[in-house]
């Protein structure tokens, strides 16, 4: 089966390999800066404040820069974005490499790479594989995306290699040379027109209001936005963040909870490559359904963890196999509801939207405990807003027929 469709569109995999190697780049480099902290320490003495400072800043940039990309995908393709976004991570990380001050830690890995990295972000990965698969994106889709894990549980590693014989600055060159190479392939190989070119048209050539018009009328986006903001306060918001504290508020020594999480991690790249394929082939809103439904009774789950190692890996891999699992979902109801001409504009406002909602799950995990000194009322707010993202999935119109263009679905 495989052997097949990389023979029927073997251009098209190729797109989905730069994409994943794209995603690969961007996600190590962020992870990085976990890692990066304690030798940032030493040498050139920035503290773990301003570091989370320039974090800080990349996530907002990421947040703002999303939707412009998204819209620059629509109407130019994605050779522009990815290419120019990629080199701007990759200045970034050169910069970062020989920077000395603290305002050039702000300017360069807060700064060039957050905007680099809005740009090549899931929204560019949907629209580069809409325009180049009539069949079969989701599971394309689910393995583009998949590069986001590549870069945590495979790059991450060798970047811990690296550090340790290279030093910091060292590994940064490395990465940063890296992507330029990644950043030219790239440029050279999108030159293709789209293989879907004739569902383009219409809704590329319209004025930007037009199409935002076109968007933000949609019951449809609506319906998968505020699910998807919900999504990102229970995932990158909640669990992300507070899961390695609660663990450890459990009983759980450092490691066990740092080893359930890479748990969580490895499963990550499992379920969005499922995921993808089950849209090609299931009814795609009960599928999104299936996903937030399920992660209510995980949430549940999790305030039985206590003394329980095993529960805890269990919650771990579970968890981490629905993590990325509606990203697919959602790139392939859009693409097909409302045109594979928006879709890096929605997308763009969706995973705007994810970012939000992480935000809002981030504060409000520090802010219960600082009132209650226990996480319990967290995970029920967690899991009442996942189940509201259920319901929402289930009013998700089906139909694989694109609606006409420019028109609400």
């Amino acid at each position: 089966m495989i052997a097949d469709a990389l023979r029927g569109n073997p251009f098209g995999w190729l797109v989905v390999a730069i994409c994943f190697a794209a995603l690969m780049a961007v996600y190590a480099t962020r992870s990085s800066i976990g890692l990066m902290m304690t030798f940032w320490e030493v040498e050139p003495g920035w503290g773990r404040d301003l570091a989370s400072n320039a974090g800080a800043l990349g996530l907002f940039l990421m947040a703002i820069v999303s939707p412009f990309a998204g819209n620059l995908i629509d109407r130019f393709g994605p050779r522009i974005v990815c290419a120019g976004g990629l080199f701007c991570v990759a200045v970034g990380i050169l910069a970062t490499s020989a920077a000395t001050r603290d305002w050039q830690l702000i300017a360069f890995y807060g700064g060039l790479i957050g905007i680099g990295s809005g740009a090549i972000a899931m929204p560019m990965v949907s629209a580069a594989v809409a325009r180049y698969f009539a069949h079969g994106r989701g599971l394309a889709s689910g393995i583009g995306f998949s590069g986001a894990t590549g870069g945590q549980l495979v790059a991450l590693p060798v970047l811990g290699a690296l550090v340790v014989a290279l030093g910091w600055r060292g590994t940064y060159t490395a990465l940063g040379v890296v992507t330029l190479a990644v950043a030219a392939i790239a440029w050279l190989a999108l030159r293709r027109p789209p293989q879907v070119s004739e569902e383009l048209d219409d809704q590329t050539l319209a004025p930007l209001g037009e199409r935002l018009r076109y968007v933000l009328s949609s019951g449809t986006f609506w319906l998968l936005a505020i699910g998807f903001l919900i999504c990102g306060f229970s995932t990158a918001g909640v669990i992300e963040v507070h899961l390695l504290p609660y663990a450890e508020f459990c009983g759980f020594a450092p490691i066990e909870g740092a080893t359930a999480y890479g748990v969580h991690g490895g499963m990550n790249m499992i379920g969005v490559v499922l995921f993808g394929f089950l849209s090609d082939k299931l009814h795609r809103p009960r599928l999104l359904a299936s996903v937030y439904f399920t992660r209510v009774a995980l949430f549940v789950l999790l305030t039985q963890i206590a003394g329980s190692l095993p529960l805890l890996f269990v919650f771990a891999a579970l968890y981490g196999f629905l993590n990325f699992a509606a990203m697919p979902v959602i790139a392939h109801i859009i693409a097909s509801r409302m045109g594979v001409g928006v879709i890096g504009l929605a997308m763009g406002l969706i995973f705007g939207g994810h970012w939000l909602g992480a935000a809002v799950g981030a504060y409000l995990g520090g802010a219960f405990y600082s009132l209650w000194a226990r996480y319990d009322e967290l995970w029920i707010v967690a899991a009442l807003a996942v189940a509201l993202a259920g319901c929402l999935s289930l009013f998700v119109p089906e139909d694989r027929r694109r609606e006409p263009a420019l028109q609400p679905a």
